[in-house]
């Protein structure tokens, strides 16, 4: 038997690499090395491998595995916090709180004023969030409106009364707004209207303008009759939660009668007549059961009388007089026992003759 040799490269030894574990011997964790002896046939010899050789390497593979894990768990753990930020901005932007201004949008009361000084951005920042409270926000971001304009004097000229309860301050706000809405400056008398004196002073002496209010200085009486009032009533106007009579007869008051007048509870006399109101008369009316006079008459308010005006128990004048009214009279009227006069005059109404004379009815 042929002994077998160990040669190095002076005597031709090749070595065969092969991969850990897969070998002609069918063995793992062997490496196969090949020689060739002085006749040239090879020789094979089976020498242990190199975790046997260097015994370090197998901690260095686990060190390896271990750090691919952690990379893994840590990736693993981005990707969840990702899809969790992003879940929570959806929630934001859906379920955001659009009545609190954006400092940083252009439509934000800082951005709309911001010519204003930095001590101003305090007061602007508290009127405006009275003042959207009670009118659309649409309104006070358009420059032209006369919510914009009236939350605008009040910030700039009339800053002395942002300190006051919010219902005072609600009560200027809704007076300035009448004025600008109705374009006050061209009013034939401005009765004090928009000066510094509180608005309870905001009337001549013969009684035009604000010229009644209670011993809590809210207002109760309005009359701007006959004064070149010229727009739409804002519905605003149902903040003045004390009024009991308005008297604006007399105008160029256009536009529909708004459905917030019928917060006025307290609202005696209602005088809106020789304007030129247009839509149908609120249903929201029938709340107002303090009521004692509604006049109406020479408008151009179409559709049909509310059945719900049978609920003003107390109401002793209804003057519809030329409108452009049409249906019928409706039965709930014959409820009104103090009802003295109600006027249908040239409007296109319908009904049984006996009955509207029952009721007293001129037609």
């Amino acid at each position: 038997m042929e002994e077998v040799k160990t040669i190095d490269d002076q005597t031709h030894g090749t070595e065969r690499p092969t991969l850990p574990g897969k070998h002609e011997h069918g063995k793992s964790d062997h490496t196969i090395k090949t020689y060739s002896d002085s006749s040239g046939s090879s020789r094979y010899l089976d020498e242990p491998n190199d975790r046997q050789k260097n015994p370090n390497r197998q901690n260095q593979r686990r060190q390896n595995i271990r750090r691919r894990n952690i990379c893994l768990q840590v990736s693993l753990c981005c990707i969840i916090l990702a899809a969790v930020i992003s879940v929570a901005l959806v929630l934001v932007y859906y379920f955001r709180d659009d009545s609190i201004p954006n400092p940083n949008s252009e439509n934000s009361p800082q951005a709309l004023f911001s010519h204003f000084p930095p001590e101003a951005l305090s007061r602007l920042v508290r009127a405006y969030d009275m003042v959207s409270t009670v009118s659309d926000e649409s309104a006070l971001n358009d420059t032209k409106s006369p919510q914009y304009r009236a939350l605008k004097w009040i910030v700039e000229e009339d800053s002395s009364f942002i300190s006051e309860a919010k219902e005072v301050f609600i009560q200027r706000y809704v007076l300035a707004l009448l004025f600008y809405a109705t374009k006050g400056e061209n009013w034939i008398e401005k009765m004090g209207f928009l000066s510094a004196e509180h608005e309870c002073q905001w009337h001549d002496n013969n009684n035009y303008g604000v010229f009644a209010c209670d011993s809590d200085s809210r207002v109760v009486g309005l009359r701007l009759s006959s004064n070149n009032l010229t727009g739409p009533i804002p519905p605003e106007i149902g903040q003045l939660t004390r009024l009991k009579r308005l008297f604006l007869w007399g105008n160029n008051i256009g536009g529909p009668i708004p459905t917030q007048i019928g917060e006025l509870r307290h609202l005696t006399n209602l005088q809106l007549y020789e304007n030129n109101l247009v839509g149908v008369i609120p249903p929201e009316i029938g709340r107002l059961i303090s009521l004692l006079e509604v006049d109406l008459h020479s408008n151009s308010i179409r559709g049909e009388i509310p059945a719900e005006l049978g609920n003003l128990h107390n109401l002793n004048k209804f003057d519809l007089d030329t409108n452009r009214l049409s249906g019928v009279v409706p039965t709930t009227l014959g409820s009104l026992k103090h009802l003295d006069v109600f006027d249908i005059h040239n409007n296109n109404i319908s009904g049984d003759m006996d009955y509207m004379c029952f009721l007293g009815i001129s037609w």
